[in-house]
């Protein structure tokens, strides 16, 4: 949260709301939540620019799923294509941009967490 006091983009996260019929409705992530993350959830964690002035700019939206080994198998065997997709996104994640996930947290995003200034390009083997 210290990392998010901008004086002109003024940026709200939301680190993860549930997706689907329950999007905004409930997030379990919160100061001192006792809500357990689970196998199987899907969760969007949001950046939001809220500059409070005339200006305006994108937000970035990541969603990544939750899995614990068995699911994980399952996933890998049933859906191959995806799952190489979801391995060169942590590969991109850890090697370019220095975050590390859990093996339980799938990156589904297309773009896994950056937001590139306009005409640069994040790309990944």
């Amino acid at each position: 949260m210290s990392r998010l006091s901008d004086p002109f983009f003024g940026i709200g996260l939301n680190p993860g709301h549930l997706i689907h019929l329950d999007e905004w409705v409930h997030s379990p992530i919160r100061k001192d939540s006792a809500v357990e993350l689970v196998s199987g959830m899907a969760l969007q964690c949001d950046i939001i620019p809220a500059t409070g002035t005339d200006y305006f700019t994108t937000n970035i939206e990541d969603g990544v799923a939750l899995a614990d080994e068995t699911l994980r198998a399952a996933f890998r065997d049933k859906y191959s294509e995806a799952w190489a997709r979801i391995e060169a996104r942590r590969e991109l994640m850890g090697e370019v941009l220095g975050i590390r996930l859990k093996p339980e947290v799938l990156p589904f995003s297309n773009i896994p967490p950056g937001f590139p200034p306009s005409g640069s390009r994040l790309t990944w083997r």
